[in-house]
């Protein structure tokens, strides 16, 4: 990223407790990765991000040692289990303890095998070309959009009064029309959620 490019820094969500897999999905083998290392590589990978901090609080003790990069800082969100939305809070507050001046922040979660740089760079690549009016650039697969979602500085503050387990999405339905572009991106709407899903990616390769 060049110096005088927008500051941009992603929020890789990893402390939920994979209640319907039944085991911590953040340490699932995607290929020689674990399915969290994989979404750090590709996170770093994508070559637009200042920083890239990672939040756990379920089963953080076996999927810390994962995260043995220089460049992934960790946050622990002892309030997991509230839900998704202090998961944001907490990445938010890490990223702007480390620059204050942050531009826009992109979140992104850690069960998308597909997920790629490329697709990282296109959602950050919309945001920061429409900062004057775009607020929010969301991933759109299955109708609707989702994440990885892009958000401008001047959406912060809604997010620290998101509350319970949808993340971002209330976002989406409130905000003004022009504010939100949605990128579709249908290899996106496999998530691994269940020993299913994850069958089914397999089955794939």
């Amino acid at each position: 990223m060049g110096a005088d490019a927008p500051q941009v820094a992603a929020v890789i969500l990893a402390a939920g407790g994979s209640t319907r897999f039944g085991a911590p999905k953040q340490l699932l083998k995607i290929g020689a990765e674990s399915l969290l290392e994989h979404t750090c590589r590709v996170v770093q990978e994508a070559g637009v991000f200042a920083r890239v901090f990672v939040v756990l609080g379920a089963h953080s003790a076996p999927v810390r040692p994962l995260l043995a990069s220089p460049e992934v800082q960790l946050v622990i969100n002892p309030d997991w289990a509230t839900g998704l939305s202090t998961s944001v809070q907490a990445g938010l507050a890490a990223a702007l303890g480390w620059d204050s001046r942050l531009e826009s922040l992109l979140f992104t979660l850690v069960d998308q095998p597909h997920l790629t740089g490329s697709t990282l760079r296109k959602l950050v690549a919309a945001g920061v070309a429409k900062t004057g009016c775009t607020k929010l650039v969301a991933a759109r697969y299955g109708g609707h959009p989702g994440a990885p979602c892009w958000v401008h500085a001047s959406m912060f503050a809604a997010l620290r009064q998101l509350r319970g387990d949808e993340g971002i999405r209330p976002l989406f339905q409130h905000l003004p029309a022009g504010l939100l572009e949605q990128i579709e991106l249908p290899e996106l709407a496999l998530d691994i959620d269940t020993p299913e899903d994850y069958r089914r990616f397999l089955a794939e390769g």
